[in-house]
């Protein structure tokens, strides 16, 4: 691993160490929150993440707490200062109500923000993050399920989804008393929470929250010895900060507005990085998740979640290059794709049945919705030998929502087709006289 996480990691038992480095991800993004670097669909992606760590009670979920205090207490000073300033402009604020003249609004820069911040509240810390990431931690999940039945987060699944893919948005109102702002959404999350409390939170596997979320499940800790935590010297922590403050002042370029002047003025702006090893690592390894798939085709689940943790394991890489000074080393691209498939085999392992019996519902409900002519039709555009992979970009371009293990398992039923290898078929001749397939 790259020197910081080793850091971060050594003072704990080695059964910790997936979940440190998992909850560390949402937490140094938001540090490096200017680093940016193009993906496949040739976007900009930052670094950013959703980390939901989930095992059950009193098994050592405070290691977070730890990991948060120590990599944000930079960050939290400068959001006290910030507060400490939109605190004065309130009280002058009211001390003047009756007054035609009001005080102005600093537009306090704070981005740790607490997981019950309103949505008016949000959207007026991200306008004023000047498009920075907001970090909010939650040591028990549970108290977003609180708040999203009192209805003030009745919007925060949207949130949270285009959270993860920087999407814009906001809310445009009349009142004075609200904030309107559309703005693009840069928000990290750590959250903690037992697998009940978990699963009652995520309860909607098809929205689209789940696959963007980087879960870890801490050890079951019945009938285990207590665990033991060390701490780091001296010299181990000022090393962390070192760390710290070379993420946070990615993009700083310090301005001296008057060449006469020995004042000085900080700007940030976002810095692309290129990163062509871990990209094609990252390839590789959603090529090998997709062959895998269409082995057996028996794991829908699989197919799914693998998009989404290879863009977590993506941005990962991008983190481990900045943790490398700045190279493309063999440990940055190892990470990218371990974070990839360590992402995916925990949702699969907290999400998977759920998705495929989903899946296997809708694909019973196309099957009974389905008709013969469209089988017949997407068959007669095949050549006479087949593979799977040219069946499944005839479907995709013909826009049949058949699921290709379906449509196969059809066409063996009714003599249409034969095996002629490992995923490769060939067209059986049918008589006139004989009924035709449905």
């Amino acid at each position: 691993m790259p020197r910081l996480f080793e850091l971060l990691t050594k003072s704990y038992p080695e059964e910790y160490h997936a979940v440190l480095l998992m909850a560390s991800l949402p937490i140094l993004g938001t540090l490096a929150t200017r680093a940016r670097a193009k993906y496949f669909d040739g976007m900009q992606h930052s670094l950013s993440f959703l980390t939901c760590i989930v095992a059950p009670q009193a098994s050592g979920k405070s290691c977070t707490r730890t990991l948060v205090d120590m990599l944000l207490a930079g960050l939290q000073r400068q959001d006290n200062e910030e507060r400490l300033k939109e605190r004065k402009w309130m009280e002058e604020k009211k001390a003047r109500k009756n007054s035609e003249k009001q005080p102005e609004d600093p537009r306090a820069k704070i981005r740790i923000v607490p997981a019950t911040v309103s949505n008016a509240m949000l959207f007026k810390r991200l306008d004023c993050a000047d498009g920075e990431h907001l970090f909010t931690y939650a040591e028990e999940v549970d108290t977003l399920s609180k708040g999203r039945k009192s209805g003030a987060w009745s919007q925060k699944d949207d949130i949270m989804r285009q959270a993860f893919d920087n999407s814009i948005c906001g809310q445009d109102y009349m009142s004075d008393n609200s904030w309107s702002a559309m703005v693009k959404v840069y928000y990290n999350t750590l959250t903690c929470g037992t697998p009940i409390a978990v699963h009652r939170y995520y309860n909607d596997v098809e929205g689209g929250l789940v696959s963007r979320v980087c879960f870890s499940q801490l050890p079951d800790m019945l009938g285990a010895q207590m665990p033991i935590f060390g701490s780091l010297t001296k010299d181990e922590k000022a090393e962390v900060t070192m760390w710290v403050d070379r993420l946070s002042e990615i993009g700083k370029e310090v301005i001296r507005p008057d060449e006469s002047s020995s004042e000085t003025e900080e700007r940030y702006d976002n810095v692309e990085y290129d990163i062509p090893r871990v990209k094609q690592a990252i390839w590789d390894w959603l090529e090998a998740r997709r062959l895998e798939y269409l082995e057996t085709q028996e794991n829908p689940a699989l197919d799914i979640f693998r998009r989404r943790s290879a863009v977590i394991g993506f941005r990962a890489g991008l983190l481990a290059v900045l943790l490398c000074d700045n190279k493309e080393t063999d440990e940055a691209v190892e990470m990218a794709t371990w974070v990839a498939s360590y992402a995916l085999s925990q949702q699969l392992d907290l999400f998977g049945e759920d998705m495929n019996r989903l899946m296997l519902d809708g694909e019973s409900a196309t099957s009974a919705a389905s008709n013969s002519s469209c089988y017949q039709s997407l068959l007669s555009l095949l050549p006479d030998e087949f593979t799977i992979q040219e069946l499944v970009e005839l479907r995709m371009q013909a826009g049949y929502k058949s699921p290709v293990k379906q449509v196969v398992w059809r066409w063996k039923q009714n003599g249409v087709i034969e095996s002629a290898g490992d995923n490769k078929f060939r067209k059986l001749k049918i008589s006139k006289n004989e009924r035709p397939p449905r």
